[in-house]
């Protein structure tokens, strides 16, 4: 059986959020339902997991992608999200 990638983490807490369960998981990436501590409510997390093996620049490349994505979804609103 091929260990799916991220699934080490479920358990884990990261940045105040105990990480639940795994939800998806990609080449680069995976992304947890996560118990958030302040406030109490559970949430969606994406967690990046670069590969050991790169190199300097595929490592500037990652992150560089990483800064953008984590701007793009900054930007995202849901209407049930919406404060009254």
């Amino acid at each position: 059986m091929t260990a799916i990638r991220g699934q080490f983490l479920i358990g884990r807490e990261l940045g105040g959020c105990v990480l639940e369960q795994l939800i998806g998981s990609g080449s680069s990436s995976a992304v947890f339902l996560v118990q958030q501590s302040h406030p109490k409510r559970k949430v969606a997390v994406k967690v990046f997991l670069p590969h050991a093996d790169l190199d300097a620049q595929m490592r500037r490349n990652f992150y560089k992608r990483f800064l953008l994505e984590a701007e793009a979804v900054s930007q995202l609103h849901h209407p049930q999200c919406q404060k009254a």
